[in-house]
């Protein structure tokens, strides 16, 4: 079986790995390796069983999240922990920590600089550049719980102020002028209702010659996006219509910003999704997985893989922008 990410047939394969139906060999580094069924599962044990401890049969570990008694419900615990599996400790986005860091090096970090993240999610990002580059960070995030499992989490790792995380109300944001000299998302404006006013309040918070960079997934042309982008919107909740690529071009160049790279990145996105997939299932262990993880595993494949697919039809997009706002006013 090679796991290659061909939108619903990775999903299938995951189901018939679970149902323990017949399926050709899993290699890894050139050579097959047994794959844990429930044929060959044993029955569920206690944490507490010590034999079954020594025979290796422990169901996976419970994710450990500060409790929030208003959990985003798009990412209840078991969620979090499959991010986390996936993307990295504190990522909730493709490409991993590395990927952040070389992200924002274009901003030319360095310890007297600030830069903001609207889209911070639980804060990894943040935490992670700022101990790379000692430069200062402030985390905002549009969901409450996240923001604030973020905001616990930099306080306990000591970053309370150096990587604080906090939220904010995309509809009614307010910057402070002139505060940094970065700012930047990761797929988070595509959701945004007034994408124009964020690209605004971007616009006066940053110093001059400054830097705006984003990813956002954007539409190939103007119109219906077909039948599988709409099924991608439903299952991720977008309810606000999506832009084209010359549609958020324009919107960062009528507000004075100068626009150095619009990439459409959808490959290298694809790759990062099904780099992480891959990785995550060659981290899993024959008879260390129990059945409430394998069906939350399958769950969280069915979402990515409708994403792929959105972006495999052509009509989605996937597009990296940097855009900087002049080193000085023009009078």
């Amino acid at each position: 079986m090679e796991l290659s990410g061909d939108g619903p047939g990775f999903v299938d394969r995951l189901r018939a790995w679970w149902e323990g139906e017949e399926q050709d060999p899993v290699w890894q580094n050139g050579q097959p390796v047994e794959v844990f069924t429930p044929k060959n599962r044993p029955p569920e044990v206690s944490e507490h069983d010590e034999a079954a401890r020594a025979a290796g049969y422990l169901p996976m570990p419970a994710p450990e999240f500060p409790s929030v008694a208003d959990l985003d419900d798009r990412w209840p615990e078991w969620r979090l922990d499959m991010a986390e599996r996936l993307w990295g400790d504190g990522l909730l986005t493709p490409g991993g920590l590395s990927y952040a860091t070389d992200f924002v090096k274009a901003m030319m970090p360095a310890s007297e600089k600030s830069f903001l993240d609207l889209g911070a999610g639980i804060g990894g990002a943040v935490r992670g550049i700022n101990k790379e580059f000692g430069v200062w960070m402030t985390g905002m995030e549009p969901s409450e719980a996240l923001a604030e499992i973020g905001k616990e989490t930099s306080i306990k790792q000591g970053l309370g102020r150096r990587a604080p995380v906090s939220w904010y109300d995309p509809d009614r944001i307010r910057l402070e002028a002139r505060k940094y000299n970065g700012v930047y998302a990761f797929e988070t404006f595509y959701k945004f209702a007034d994408k124009g006013a964020v690209f605004d309040a971007c616009h006066l918070t940053l110093r001059h010659g400054g830097h705006l960079m984003f990813t956002d997934f954007v539409l190939a042309h103007p119109g219906d996006p077909g039948e599988t982008v709409r099924k991608w919107m439903s299952a991720d909740r977008v309810v606000n219509p999506l832009w084209t690529a010359k549609q958020v071009h324009a919107a960062l160049a009528e507000r004075d910003f100068d626009v150095r790279v619009a990439e459409d990145m959808t490959d290298q996105y694809r790759s990062m999704v099904l780099t992480g997939w891959l990785r995550l299932l060659d981290s899993l262990t024959p008879g260390k997985v129990d059945r409430s993880f394998a069906m939350n595993m399958i769950r969280e494949c069915e979402y990515w893989m409708a994403r792929v697919s959105a972006l495999d039809s052509g009509a989605l997009r996937v597009y990296r922008y940097h855009a900087m706002k002049p080193s000085a006013e023009v009078m």
